[in-house]
């Protein structure tokens, strides 16, 4: 048996192979990007009012490729986990006892949940914390953050 190779064989064999290494990059880019597990939150926090001494979870789970870590700001700061304010097992944030005190040491204020995972990281809406106080008249009023 004998073997034929002619430039034409063989320029059609470099053609298929180039083609061939073009879609087995293209698939494996796609493969990657469609494996990729997009980060996104199952629950976020909202905007609550809440009486001094009353205790608080705000609400933040979030979805993707494990594992995922989550973070607290508060004011654009990092919240500092302590036995007053601290981050549940499904990365909700407990205070079981809000404190209404002046400057940091008080809870009002303004909450993101921060997710990240190895792909990237996602920021919830911004919440307000508010704290009511109660007067003689037995109305509510709330402190709002500016």
């Amino acid at each position: 048996m004998k073997l034929l190779v002619t430039n034409r064989a063989i320029n059609i064999s470099i053609r298929t192979l180039d083609v061939l290494l073009l879609l087995a990059w293209i698939v494996t880019f796609f493969y990657s990007v469609l494996c990729f597990s997009e980060l996104f939150f199952i629950k976020e926090p909202h905007d609550v009012t809440v009486m001094r001494k009353d205790a608080v979870i705000l609400d933040c789970q979030a979805h993707g490729e494990s594992p995922i870590a989550i973070r607290w700001l508060k004011n654009g700061v990092k919240v500092v986990e302590n036995d007053r304010v601290y981050i549940l097992s499904n990365g909700s944030l407990s205070i079981p006892e809000v404190e209404s005190r002046r400057g940091d040491k008080s809870d009002e204020g303004f909450y993101q949940c921060l997710a990240q995972n190895k792909y990237g990281a996602i920021l919830s809406q911004k919440v307000c914390l508010t704290i009511a106080s109660k007067y003689h008249t037995g109305v509510v009023y709330k402190h709002h953050m500016e």
